[in-house]
């Protein structure tokens, strides 16, 4: 991570003890910090909310597009960010998109902390901050996840892994057009509709999930990324 947080060029302070001490002067109250995963900070521009943080904290939404949120950041800098959901037949996934400016700005990579906090006036205050022990001790561990409605078993991973009877050429090119960039995508109505679930295929994560019943497919680079996604959809 940069050096662009404020105050951090303090003698004798770390990036983190500096975006904390610029919170606590603008009188802000921290209510979410959330460990950046590589979908998180891929460029994609956006960062999923967990829902209970989403419904708690942000505006309520009545519909898909989501409603524009200004923020600003302990360093002045002001943004508008688009909050936002997808819907499926179970939950609300939440995102907060926009946020590739800040992100660039703080120079968050992959385990770097963004920080959601308010003023007194409700106002929201971003910033972002190195990964520190702490967090790494509170990361939870990684579940295995299957579907409870689908009757899947545990063994739906290496079955789904299983390659089939293609051509060396083939599975190469399948292999290339598997990118880790965490978009849902609908599936094509020619192809086989899997059920909602994760494993793992040609080198990457995949979770698949159904939204309005259309079943919709996104990669990951790790099993972590496609697990939070998976659950944030509704399906833990």
């Amino acid at each position: 991570m940069g050096t662009g947080l404020a105050g951090d060029s303090d003698v004798g302070g770390s990036p983190t003890a500096a975006v904390t001490r610029a919170l606590e002067s603008m009188g802000c109250t921290v209510f979410y910090q959330k460990p950046l995963t590589s979908s998180d900070a891929n460029g994609s521009g956006r960062v999923v909310v967990p829902k209970a943080v989403a419904e708690q904290y942000f505006p309520h939404l009545d519909n898909q597009a989501g409603v524009p949120i200004e923020a600003a950041d302990t360093l002045g800098n002001k943004y508008t960010f688009r909050f936002r959901f997808w819907i499926n037949n179970q939950s609300r996934m939440y995102l907060l998109e926009g946020v590739s400016e800040m992100h660039q700005r703080y120079d968050l990579k992959v385990g770097d902390v963004m920080i959601f906090a308010h003023l007194p006036d409700s106002s929201l205050i971003v910033a972002g901050r190195p990964m520190t022990e702490e967090d790494s001790m509170r990361k939870p561990p990684l579940r295995r996840v299957n579907n409870p409605q689908s009757g899947v078993k545990r063994d739906l991973q290496k079955r789904a892994s299983k390659p089939t009877p293609k051509s060396s050429q083939s599975k190469r090119l399948q292999k290339r057009r598997l990118q880790g960039d965490g978009v849902f995508r609908a599936i094509p109505d020619v192809v086989p509709q899997p059920e909602s679930k994760v494993f793992s295929q040609h080198g990457v994560w995949t979770a698949t999930i159904e939204i309005v019943g259309e079943m919709y497919q996104a990669y990951f680079d790790s099993q972590e990324d496609a697990i939070e996604a998976f659950n944030a959809a509704g399906y833990a």
